[in-house]
């Protein structure tokens, strides 16, 4: 449950510095947590594991994160304007074509290890039996044939 709880805190947190109003939302996860807490407590007589942490971190964490990330994006901006000026946008869009390129590079031999699991030897357990094509078996009988031939001449 804190894995959750710590994704909503990083999305309203982002949200709340792009300037979206989730100020209901975290009031509405908030009363969530307390009637969840409120029930665990009724059936099982004590508070879900680092109650208050998660209460406290829902109600104050986007705030935070959005305070925090104001901030960065603010730097980031006069950073990326004072190098590259007016052409900002088309540097910034170079800047993530080039990121997620070198990305597809570093994952693609991950992904093709993946995609190729069928082509690696199966173990001693995993071995079917082979069963032979129509022109091996005929060569066989041919074998088998002159193998019984040659041993009835011997008799």
């Amino acid at each position: 449950m804190s894995k959750m709880i710590a994704i909503f805190i990083c999305i309203s947190g982002l949200l709340l510095a792009l300037g979206f109003n989730v100020a209901d939302l975290i009031s509405q996860v908030i009363v969530l947590l307390v009637i969840g807490g409120v029930f665990k407590y009724i059936f099982v007589g004590r508070l879900p594991d680092r109650f208050w942490a998660m209460l406290l971190g829902v109600f104050a964490g986007p705030s935070i994160l959005s305070v925090l990330l104001q901030i960065l994006f603010s730097k980031i901006r006069n950073l990326l304007w004072s190098i590259f000026g007016d052409n900002t946008i088309p540097a910034l869009f170079l800047g993530l074509l080039v990121a997620s390129y070198l990305a597809y590079l570093y994952a693609r031999p991950k992904v093709s290890q993946l995609l190729h699991i069928d082509e690696r030897e199966p173990l001693t357990n995993e071995r079917q039996p082979i069963i032979p094509t129509l022109h091996e078996r005929e060569a066989l009988k041919c074998e088998e044939s002159e193998s019984l031939n040659s041993y009835s001449e011997e008799e």
